[in-house]
């Protein structure tokens, strides 16, 4: 309940934010800016939730791909080699801001980009947020690969990496 009264002020709120500007703008003032006045009103929303008005990026610091994480969930030692019986883990770094973030990860093979494997994770929490990707468990054909993460259909961060 408490959540759906104050989601309900922010636009109030902007919306008074906005008939305070106009009545204060007068009709007869010069050099009245009613564009101005509107992004007045969206900073004044923004504020008040917590958001962006261009929040449909996703800031991806770190993407690393091995065959082994360490206790911390990062990847035990980078690299861009594989064998076709490895297990490729990929690792994505984001700062706090991106928790609760949905991304899609896509695993491809070749210059034509063949689908191999795509999975849905949520963002994670922490001051260096890692979420884990697993490719599939051995069986890899030697060929390049690419690992892409995508937020909002578009593509955040990718890496190459090649099976031997």
């Amino acid at each position: 309940m408490h959540q759906r009264h104050v989601a309900l002020r922010a636009p109030l709120g902007a919306a008074l934010a906005l008939l305070l500007a106009t009545a204060c703008g007068g009709a007869g003032e010069k050099g009245h800016d009613s564009a101005a006045v509107a992004d007045s009103a969206a900073n004044a929303t923004a504020a008040q939730t917590g958001t962006t008005p261009a929040a449909d990026e996703i800031d991806v610091e770190e993407l690393h791909l091995g065959n082994a994480l360490k206790p911390d969930s990062s990847v035990a030692d980078a690299s861009d080699d594989f064998k076709a019986g490895d297990t490729i883990y990929a690792v994505m770094e984001t700062d706090a801001n991106e928790s609760g973030k949905e991304v899609v990860a896509r695993w491809t093979m070749g210059d034509n980009d063949q689908l191999i494997s795509e999975e849905t994770r949520t963002v994670v929490t922490g001051d260096k947020a890692r979420t884990v990707f697993k490719g599939k468990a051995g069986g890899w054909a030697p060929g390049k690969y690419h690992f892409r993460v995508m937020y909002n259909g578009k593509e955040a961060k990718s890496v190459e990496f090649e099976v031997k």
